[in-house]
């Protein structure tokens, strides 16, 4: 037996397996140290955080991005509160307490005793079975509408993780992806049914490709059974394209 296979062996009873890499370090292992090969870690880069939670992104980004200005946009008042609090005595990292979508105006979101979970869409029965859930009326804005009002010409990394509204969120972002405004996005893909009108991977690449944005990897992929239920996945503006990317940082820090 040769040497890996008797440490992959060991490995296996920790739920863990040593694997060779090929030539050249493939996406999809990391988020940041993919991200870094695209946006060094000392640029002053603009990042939107839509759907800011309690700010577990935001001192993420900021760990490995400390020049970095953040905007982080949370509709729920009571998550709002802890990512406020977070952000105290961070000057470069701004929070709104509002939705993101495809139009501005009002939107009832669906709040559910596990905040991670509220969703501007209705939940699906399974989920919904779940989860106790009230509503509450929230200010939507768009990220175009954003970015013309407070004069950001461009968002060099749009994370979304607003439970199967990520594609509404980056319909209302149209004209920044038009002119390539958007140097990264990263959202979440839902493959098992969570919430009712939830987009799937081809919704988004229909929506992406067109405009010159290119799948850079998947990531963070949840298993329901033996079949993938939802990851994270990111995509790339066309001047990334052509871009010759050098080896990562290796922090090992995940979002």
């Amino acid at each position: 037996m040769k040497p890996r296979q008797i440490l992959n062996r060991f490995l296996a009873q920790l739920n863990y397996k040593l694997f060779k890499l090929k030539p050249g370090r493939p996406n999809g292992l990391n988020f940041l140290d993919d991200l870094k090969t695209l946006l060094p870690e000392e640029g002053p880069w603009m990042f939107f955080d839509v759907g800011g939670n309690r700010g577990q992104t935001v001192l993420g980004l900021k760990r490995e991005y400390p020049n970095a200005h953040i905007r982080s946009f949370e509709p729920c008042p009571e998550a709002f509160r802890s990512l406020s609090a977070i952000i105290e005595y961070h000057c470069s990292i701004q929070a709104f307490p509002l939705a993101m979508g495809q139009q501005r105006g009002k939107a009832l979101l669906n709040v559910s005793a596990i905040s991670e979970a509220s969703s501007l869409l209705t939940f699906d029965r399974e989920l919904a079975a779940q989860h106790t859930v009230h509503q509450t009326e929230v200010v939507m804005e768009t990220v175009d509408s954003f970015c013309s009002e407070h004069r950001i010409e461009s968002v060099d990394l749009l994370k979304i993780d607003t439970q199967g509204y990520d594609l509404n969120v980056l319909q209302g972002a149209y004209q920044m992806l038009l002119r390539g405004g958007v140097g990264v996005i990263y959202c979440e893909v839902i493959f098992s049914p969570m919430y009712v009108g939830q987009p799937s991977l081809m919704d988004f690449e229909q929506f992406l490709s067109p405009l010159g944005y290119r799948l850079l990897g998947f990531y963070h992929q949840a298993q329901k059974g033996r079949y993938l239920s939802h990851c994270d996945a990111a995509w790339v503006a066309p001047r990334f394209l052509h871009q010759t990317t050098g080896q990562a940082h290796g922090s090992g820090q995940t979002l």
